[in-house]
Order: structure tokens, then C-alpha cells, then sequence
């Protein structure tokens, strides 16, 4: 069972293509609340739903850019890809400002 969730753990943070640091300026921003909702249904479709609450420490600013994997090479067969399909990818901002 175990090594189950860790499998599944892994598989997850391949669907969501975690993001690596980029090189940005420093500033004072910060996550102030993440939310991450998962839901696995019987056909293996991951259903992912993401609310981060931003804190704009200078009051301005255009949050973060989020990437997500949708295809990636695997070993024993580097020409052969898994593709992860993205679709219904909604972005919203509760004050309005363009998201």
C-alpha cells in the first residue's frame, strides 16, 4: 500500500509538470494560501482544481506563471512520449484584474 501512494504521489507531480525556480526578480510577493484538489475517477482521469491566494507585497504585480507538462519522454524508450491531456483550463481573479 505503501509504495502504491508513492507511486501515485509521483504520478501526480508528473501530471501537474511541477514547476522548476526560474530566475525572476526578488521581490516580497507571496503564496498566502494553496489549495490543491485532486480527484481520480475510474477511467485514470486526474480531476485537478488549483486556488492560490497571491499577496502583491507592492499592491501591483502579475502573479506567477504556471506550467504544465502535456508530454514527456520515457526510459527504456526515449522516442516514445506519454502525453497528458489538458483540457477546461479556466484562470480568474476575485478583483477583476486580467488573469
Amino acid at each position: 500500500m505503501r509504495q502504491f501512494l508513492a507511486l501515485l504521489a509521483a504520478g501526480v507531480a508528473l501530471l501537474l509538470g511541477l514547476p522548476l525556480p526560474a530566475s525572476a526578480s526578488v521581490t516580497d510577493d507571496s503564496i498566502k494560501k494553496l489549495d490543491v484538489e485532486i480527484t481520480l475517477d475510474e477511467s485514470g482521469t486526474a480531476h485537478v482544481k488549483e486556488r492560490f491566494e497571491w499577496n502583491f507585497a507592492d499592491g501591483q504585480g502579475h502573479g506567477f506563471y504556471r506550467t504544465i507538462t502535456k508530454a514527456q519522454a520515457y526510459d527504456p524508450e526515449p522516442n516514445n512520449y506519454r502525453v497528458y491531456e489538458v483540457s477546461n483550463e479556466q484562470v480568474t481573479s476575485p478583483s477583476g484584474a486580467p488573469a
